[in-house]
This record gives C-alpha cells, sequence and structure tokens, in this order.
C-alpha cells in the first residue's frame, strides 16, 4: 500500500513572526553575553549554549514550517519537529476521532505545557487539557479546523489541518484492511 502523505498547518503568520523574533532575541543576548568582560572558559561556554538554543529553536522552527502526516498500511506517521512518532492505527480510536472547528464549545483546550513550545499562534508538544488530567500531543498553529483523535495509551493527538476529513478517511479505510 502506498502511504497517504498529509500537510499538517505549518508556522505561518505572527507566529512565524514570533520564531524569528525569539531566535534574534536569543542571538542578541548572545551578543551582550560576550562583549561583558569575562574569562575566556566563561565566554565559550556562553557562546556554546547560546549556539545550543539557537540550533535547537532554529531546527524546530525549520521543521515547523512542513509538519506532514503519513497514513501507512498499519500505523500513523507523525512527521513533527522533536515529537515525531509512529501510531499504530490499532491504538487509534477512530469512532471517537472528529474534525472540529476552533470556536466550538467541545473543542479541546490546551492547558498546562508539560514539555514542548507554546508562544502566541503555535503550540507543540505534551500538555495537559484544561479542567482534566488528561494528556494531548499537539500541533497548532494557524486557524485550520483541528483534528482530534484519542489513542489507547491515554492520550490524544490535536493536530491543525485544513485536510481533516480525508485523514479521517484515509485512517478508516487502513484500518478496515
Amino acid at each position: 500500500m502506498e502511504p497517504n502523505v498529509f500537510m499538517l498547518s505549518p508556522l505561518a503568520g505572527n507566529a512565524l513572526w514570533g520564531a524569528i523574533g525569539l531566535l534574534a532575541g536569543v542571538l542578541l543576548i548572545g551578543v551582550i553575553a560576550r562583549r561583558k568582560p569575562t574569562t575566556t572558559t566563561a565566554r565559550a561556554v556562553t557562546t556554546g549554549l547560546i549556539l545550543a538554543v539557537v540550533g535547537s529553536l532554529g531546527w524546530i522552527f525549520v521543521g515547523a514550517l512542513s509538519p506532514e502526516l503519513r497514513v501507512e498500511q498499519d500505523k500513523l506517521v507523525l512527521d513533527l519537529p522533536a515529537y515525531s512518532r509512529d501510531i499504530p492505527l490499532s491504538s487509534l480510536q477512530l469512532a471517537e476521532a472528529r474534525v472540529v472547528s476552533r470556536d466550538v464549545a467541545d473543542v479541546p483546550r490546551l492547558g498546562f505545557r508539560t514539555n514542548g513550545i507554546g508562544m502566541p499562534g503555535y503550540n507543540l508538544g505534551w500538555f495537559r487539557l484544561q479542567g482534566s488530567e488528561s494528556k494531548a500531543l499537539a500541533s497548532i498553529t494557524g486557524n485550520d479546523p483541528l483534528l482530534v483523535i484519542p489513542v489507547d495509551e491515554g492520550y490524544i493527538l490535536v493536530l491543525s489541518t485544513p485536510e481533516g476529513d480525508a485523514i479521517l478517511r484515509a485512517l478508516n479505510a487502513a484500518s478496515s484492511n
């Protein structure tokens, strides 16, 4: 079976400018820190830390420009920066999966971020849902509808994508084979 490839909503708009601003801010802090009188060792450590932070954030933000989801024969493959994973189709609770607009009452609301990136217009990583102890692996950016898929391992996927209905059809077709 040829995998079906779907694009998730990329980092764009204000979130993209926020990411660029964050990277520029970290670089500015690095430049300021290097100009302060300090020992050679401290300067080298500071430079290394700043470069590591800029490299990590840059890698995540570049990856966020083209996130994708693939439906393969027996698994769903999420290609997200730093949170990629393969999920067996048998673990997905497709009967409860749905595509929801962001303005409906029952849309999952992200609460406390336990691991990931949360900034205006972009949420990526692990979150607790507001008002519960449920976990969510989220990749939310833009204004596209949200694809919500519960997973047997005790969490839900919350993904922004304009192709939610097509993804659900492909998942249902692959799981029935």
